[in-house]
């Protein structure tokens, strides 16, 4: 067990105002930015308005610690002997989870535990409260190729089709074709000809400490598993794009590499 010592003047940053806090503590984690945000973190007698930097790999750096009066709303709690920070509840996306982080010295934190404790609603019936059905994922490439993945009833067809143009607009110099499963007769966007299974499994944190939710696609007798994030109408997935090895699934999103969402 380390030694922490007195966390109120040695982990925690000074300020010279003192800011009431109002209303209930809501935590909140922003995947773009890798900002945490905690309006009310309780530290022996004294309470703080803590701000963290994402570094990766679940480390969390303290950017921000200002004191702040103490209010009726449940606090995340540091205990300066174990060197661990409990966060009873922090939103991500839709969903809230539970947070044990650890202390490792130098302001510095890693995420040693996070329980979903809320899941998004949904009409679905999948473990991670997520429904796709009646849902396009598409991406531009740099190269002029426009890729799209249609979801249905449990159902998916992929779909690409190739511009002379990165942004692929215009008119593609080859049609929408099927890349998976697909029998050669086309692709009619009115009447989509289904090419295989889609199921959507458990929720999880990416090493990235994003939420996401793993996924997994069959056709014929093959099968490849991926992993998605949805943040609002932009879709991240896996840095693999899937793998057909279901004990090396990926852990890690694609930031880079943005896919967006919409009805059809």
């Amino acid at each position: 067990m380390r030694n922490q010592g007195k966390l109120s003047s040695q982990l925690f940053l000074a300020s010279s105002l003192m800011l009431p806090a109002i209303g209930f503590a809501i935590d909140s984690y922003d995947p773009v930015t890798g900002v945490v945000h905690m309006p009310v973190v309780s530290v022996g007698a004294e309470t703080f308005d803590v701000y963290m930097q994402h570094q990766g790999d679940l480390i969390f750096q303290v950017t921000v610690a200002d004191p702040v009066l103490a209010t009726s709303a449940s606090p995340d709690m540091y205990d300066s002997n174990e060197g661990t920070l409990y966060i009873p509840g922090i939103v991500i996306g839709d969903d809230t989870f539970e947070v044990y982080m650890q202390h490792q010295g130098d302001l510095v934190f890693n995420v040693v535990s996070a329980d979903l404790v809320t899941a998004s609603d949904s009409s679905g019936t999948n473990t991670s409260g997520i429904e796709l059905n009646n849902t396009i994922w598409f991406n531009c490439s740099r190269t002029g190729l426009m890729a799209r993945t249609y979801y249905k009833d449990n159902k998916f067809a992929y779909t690409l089709e190739y511009y002379n143009n990165d942004s692929c607009t215009g008119t593609p110099m080859m049609e929408e074709v099927y890349l998976i499963g697909g029998d050669g007769d086309g692709f009619d966007k009115n009447n989509i000809k289904w090419t295989g299974d889609v199921e959507i499994g458990e929720s999880f944190i990416s090493v990235s400490g994003v939420e996401a939710t793993r996924i997994s696609f069959k056709y014929y007798d093959i099968e490849k598993y991926g992993i998605f994030s949805i943040q609002g109408d932009t879709v991240y997935r896996g840095i693999s794009l899937g793998v057909f090895d279901e004990t090396k699934q990926e852990v890690e999103l694609d930031f880079d590499k943005v896919w967006k969402t919409t009805n059809f």
